[in-house]
């Protein structure tokens, strides 16, 4: 799902940080979690999840259903809703046999 940028500097690192975030989501959908929360828990922050609280917890989620949306327009995931819970997120077909291969 990542790319790697030929910008220089700044946009480049942009386009790097999106590539590994993208790729930390396909992994924790890939392992079993369905739920942005669930991802969100999964992934790579500057400390441990469990030291993250209140509102940085909370944007950590929204930073990771962001990624999710990103994904989703690209193709990769897919986002399952139901009318008596949240929003369950799950890899695409073309995705899981993109990495099967």
């Amino acid at each position: 799902p990542g790319g790697v940028s030929r910008e220089p500097g700044p946009v480049a690192e942009l386009h790097a940080h999106h590539a590994r975030r993208f790729d930390e989501v396909v992994s924790a959908l890939a392992g079993g979690a369905t739920s942005g929360w669930q991802v969100a828990t999964l992934m790579k922050w500057s400390r441990p999840w469990a030291g993250i609280d209140g509102f940085m917890r909370r944007a950590a989620v929204l930073e990771t259903l962001a990624h999710l949306r990103a994904l989703e327009v690209r193709g990769v995931v897919v986002e399952v809703t139901t009318p008596d819970g949240p929003s369950r997120w799950q890899l695409t077909h073309e995705a899981v046999q993109g990495s099967a291969s």
